[in-house]
């Protein structure tokens, strides 16, 4: 019994090491002006589209 929870444990922590190597999002914060005006829609457009067409980008309009 202690041996499979050794195994157990040790599956455990290489499979921690493992989750870095595959979340690799990156973030994008583009910046935009008022709520009120035309650069905020247009930012948002932007951030939608590279989160949509490009791998693994997160973006967002500030």
């Amino acid at each position: 019994m202690k041996r499979i929870c050794i195994i157990v444990a040790g599956v455990f922590f290489f499979g921690l090491l493992a989750v870095p190597a595959m979340a690799k999002t990156t973030f994008i914060g583009i910046g935009t002006g008022g709520t009120g005006g035309i650069y905020y829609p247009y930012g948002g457009g932007v951030a939608e589209i590279w989160t949509k067409y490009v791998k693994d980008v997160k973006a967002v309009a500030r």
